[in-house]
């Protein structure tokens, strides 16, 4: 951890709230994902990532297989991907 103050070079003494703590980001990550929050809060991430990265998928697919198709493939609910055509389509326009 480091830790930093602000000193005057005058040697007035001021007891100011600008105090600040830096945690390296390895450090903060594996000491958050010891605590019951930082899982939750790290299995929240992983799986938004997870879902954004499948939703992409399917949007690579749009062009090449069916609906049905696309959403065994991914793992979708088949009703995601007519709102997927739907996005794009909108987009095209």
């Amino acid at each position: 951890f480091h830790h930093a103050k602000q000193v005057f070079d005058t040697g007035l003494e001021l007891n100011l709230l600008q105090e600040y703590v830096m945690i390296p980001l390895d450090i903060f990550k594996n000491v958050i994902g010891m605590t019951k929050l930082g899982q939750k809060l790290l299995n929240k991430g992983f799986h938004n990532g997870t879902k954004c990265k499948a939703l992409d998928d399917a949007r690579n697919l749009l062009d090449l297989l069916d609906t049905q198709t696309i959403a065994e493939r991914i793992g979708l609910p088949l009703e995601t991907v007519p709102q997927l055509q739907k996005e794009q389509e909108d987009q095209v326009k």
